[in-house]
């Protein structure tokens, strides 16, 4: 299982990434068979920029197309043995702000070193480079629009986390959440537990109950309460 860190200030605040974390189900997929457009959540295992839309399309043709933040772009992806290449990429040339702009290139660059691809948790579709690293974490665009209908009927959660801060939780779904903490933005999928909700990804962990939580990152704990309006 890949451990994630999630950010320099993150990672000095919980003093980098534990060897044991949540365990996550990785399903191998067949790049042949993916179809439909996906939103890009993920970059290099970092967050990607508040209202910026980053997408992929696997289209029949062999080719994948899509915005990445800025500019549209397409490229061809081959297939062999459930290993894919990436190549003969072209994209707009438009001038979007610094930030977009950078996000852009990182994107580009992680998507040209795909070279498989894995379902986890039966939401995400991650993208792995030639050394098994994830590069790239994609969610169904019709999942996206369910989940956006189902978050609106959930409230957007905060809580102070002693050392850590404060923490806020919003709702992605009934089964994902963006939590926000140490400026930085991470998504957690809902595991198991006998009783409150509890969330994780890699070595993090968020499990509520009533008006308290227990976040959980790099091997530390911080206990939460929440603030009330």
């Amino acid at each position: 299982m890949n451990k994630y860190c999630y950010g320099s200030a993150l990672a000095l605040l919980m003093t980098g990434c534990a060897q044991q974390g949540t365990q996550v189900e990785n399903t191998q997929v067949n790049p042949a068979q993916l179809t439909g457009e996906w939103q890009v959540e993920s970059i290099d295992q970092g967050g990607i920029i508040d209202s910026s839309h980053v997408t992929l399309t696997f289209g029949d043709d062999g080719r994948i197309s899509g915005s990445a933040g800025c500019n549209r772009y397409s490229a061809s992806m081959s297939t062999s043995d459930n290993h894919v290449t990436v190549s003969q990429a072209a994209s707009t040339r438009m001038a979007c702000p610094p930030a977009i702009m950078q996000q852009e290139q990182r994107f580009l660059s992680a998507l040209s070193e795909v070279s498989a691809w894995h379902r986890e948790a039966g939401t995400w579709l991650v993208g792995d480079d030639a050394e098994g690293e994830p590069r790239l974490k994609l969610i169904a665009m019709n999942q996206v629009a369910d989940a956006s209908a189902q978050a609106t009927t959930m409230p957007e959660r905060h809580y102070r986390c002693g050392n850590a801060g404060q923490l806020s939780v919003r709702p992605v779904s009934y089964e994902v959440v963006e939590l926000s903490v140490a400026d930085q933005m991470l998504i957690l999928s809902q595991v198991p537990t006998a009783s409150g909700a509890k969330y994780g990804e890699g070595d993090l962990s968020l499990w509520e109950h009533g008006d308290t939580a227990i976040f959980e990152s790099g091997g530390r704990r911080f206990d939460c309460r929440a603030i009330t309006p």
